[in-house]
């Protein structure tokens, strides 16, 4: 009886051996890949229901992330500077967490100067684009942390709920990105490094003019 027993234990202890990778395996081949909020963008202040829509882009802006060559404090000042350049009133701003943004801010028809139907898809009316006729309730999350070699990387998100209050209804459009805020803020935050970096070489040593 005893033998019995030991052939069982070595049986069900091979079977145990033999699943448990299997299941880590099938575990791990289910996790997200290591980019965007997956690797580690995850917003304090959006909720959770915005948040998740921000990350429906066109299949031809899938990149969530861009890497600057800049230390993040610098980074985090030229963020401030261009949040206002986009006329975004910000909401938050954790400098410890790295992020910065607004929440459900109500906007008209244009943000940052551009229709707001360049940014949001809201769906269409007769007569257009809603993200246009309707009032929207704009998200704006933008993300920064250290990365190797002195980089820093960045993401920046957008996403809103478009509300028909001109026609006097209340039904919320979710609105998702079409990818164009993004990089549009991608390209002023690295122009205006860059203008940073220009006017920090062309101050005299010392700091006096």
């Amino acid at each position: 009886m005893g033998r019995e027993f030991g052939r069982r234990y070595t049986w069900a202890l091979g079977l145990a051996l033999a699943v448990v990778p299997s299941m880590m395996a099938a575990q791990a081949s289910s996790t997200p890949a290591v980019s965007g909020v997956a690797g580690g963008f995850n917003s304090r202040f959006i909720p959770m229901e915005i948040f998740s829509r921000m990350l429906e882009r066109p299949e031809d802006n899938r990149d969530l992330t861009f890497k600057i060559a800049a230390p993040v404090d610098s980074v985090w000042v030229a963020l401030t500077d261009v949040m206002k350049q986009f006329d975004i009133p910000v909401g938050y701003a954790d400098r410890a967490a790295g992020e910065m943004g607004m929440v459900k801010t109500k906007t008209y028809k244009r943000l940052a100067k551009t229709a707001l139907s360049d940014f949001l898809r809201c769906g269409e009316g007769s007569a257009g684009p809603n993200a246009d006729m309707y009032v929207v309730y704009v998200s704006v999350a933008t993300f920064v942390k250290a990365a190797t070699g002195g980089e820093t990387a960045v993401a920046a998100f957008i996403g809103g709920d478009a509300v028909d209050l001109p026609n006097g209804r209340n039904d919320v459009v979710p609105c998702t990105s079409s990818g164009q805020f993004e990089a549009k803020f991608a390209t002023a935050l690295k122009k205006r490094l860059l203008n940073q970096i220009v006017s920090t070489k062309a101050k005299p040593a010392g700091g006096q003019e």
